[in-house]
């Protein structure tokens, strides 16, 4: 028969402590949040904003001007360039459509609040309303880079010309801001702000869970306070004294932790400290 116990993690191994019921671990495992959704908009936020920073530092300067004179080619040049910018502006487009759908599924309603949040971004940012119709610009249109450019002033450049921007006609709001860019588009210019409004959406995301990552950040507490220990882990074993069939599982601690830090970094949300 499988017996389970308490134990406490720390940097010289782990120490078993009392032994624990199922039915207690299942009464804190029933007051988690839904971590898998959490752990899916995590890694979503982090792609986004990693393929951003990967088309910034390809479109700088030096690095145009290093692989060009390594010899690649032009249209290698051009196609990375492009490759990059859509990279970014689709996995926008995904993070916001995924987050969506599991505020849908897991709590009704909150997907209105996102949209309302979503349009103030939208009226409020060239940023946010440029790569938003972007993916929309490269499925009906094309992409926007189209070649290399180089004079004394700029040294060389793989070039977005704003008039090939403007040959697409379902730009809608965008096409005034377009307007008003400089010949020569400088999208990578666009990462920077909208990197910081996408962080703002996942940091919104935990907002929908507040109350249910509060009960069970209590719940973890006094989890921890009863069983003395700070790093709690389960152990489970056929027998304890012989060592047989030893199984460590750990608890959520990192990823309820995480949730919390989220919100306590969300000025929208206030927060009391309760003693445990």
């Amino acid at each position: 028969m499988q017996q389970l116990y308490v134990a406490e993690l720390s940097d010289n191994g782990i120490e078993v402590l009392h032994e624990v019921s199922q039915e207690e671990l299942d009464e804190l495992e029933t007051s988690y949040p839904n971590f898998k959704a959490f752990h899916r908009m995590t890694e979503l936020k982090d792609i986004v904003i990693e393929n951003g920073m990967d088309f910034k530092e390809w479109m700088q300067k030096d690095n145009i001007e290093k692989c060009y004179f390594n010899h690649i080619s032009t249209e290698k040049l051009v196609q990375t360039s492009n490759k990059l910018a859509f990279n970014f502006g689709t996995s926008i487009g995904t993070f916001l459509d995924i987050e969506s759908d599991l505020l849908k599924k897991y709590r009704p309603g909150a997907e209105i609040k996102l949209k309302t949040l979503e349009s103030s971004f939208y009226n409020d940012n060239v940023e946010y309303r440029f790569w938003i119709r972007f993916r929309n610009y490269v499925v009906h249109y094309g992409f926007p880079y189209t070649g290399l450019e180089a004079d004394e002033a700029n040294g060389i450049q793989i070039v977005c010309k704003r008039d090939h921007l403007l040959e697409f006609e379902k730009w809608n709001q965008v096409k005034n801001d377009i307007k008003k860019m400089d010949e020569n588009v400088n999208l990578s210019a666009m990462v920077e702000k909208m990197n910081v409004l996408v962080y703002a959406l996942y940091m919104n995301f935990y907002t929908y869970f507040a109350e249910e990552i509060g009960n069970a950040t209590i719940k973890f507490g006094e989890f921890c306070k009863k069983h003395g220990t700070q790093n709690p882990v389960i152990v489970k074993t056929e027998d304890l004294r012989k060592m047989k069939g030893i199984c460590v599982l750990p608890l959520p601690k990192k990823e309820l932790f995480q949730a919390l830090k989220m919100l306590k970094e969300n000025p929208n949300v206030k927060m009391e400290s309760i003693k445990i």
